[in-house]
């Protein structure tokens, strides 16, 4: 199970696949009491991302979700940041290790 905090909670970070295109996607749930915090990465037009790539949600009520995850030790690496709208969001090669996927 991978720990962090982001804001005020104290967070389980959990994994699954977006249905369109099979591309990585990451959740954060309230460690405590088991509900739904934030979306860490989006999903984009690109298709047949490697397992382990993502855009990160670092904008809006997604502001400093970036920070958390370097501090964390869930970000290996960001590679490239993409305009997805008015804004940019990062791509990033994510530490999956101790990250449980949604349905355990």
């Amino acid at each position: 199970m991978k720990e962090l905090k982001y804001e005020k909670w104290d967070c389980v970070v959990k994994k699954s696949r977006y249905q369109n295109n099979n591309n990585l996607a990451l959740i954060l749930i309230d460690k405590n009491d088991g509900s739904y915090v934030a979306n860490i990465t989006i999903n984009t037009d690109e298709i047949l991302l490697e397992p382990d790539l993502a855009y990160v949600k670092n904008y809006s009520e997604g502001e400093g979700m970036l920070e958390a995850l370097q501090e964390a030790g869930l970000i290996e690496e960001i590679i490239k940041t993409k305009k997805v709208g008015w804004v940019k969001a990062p791509l990033v090669r994510f530490n999956l290790a101790d990250v449980e996927d949604i349905n355990s």
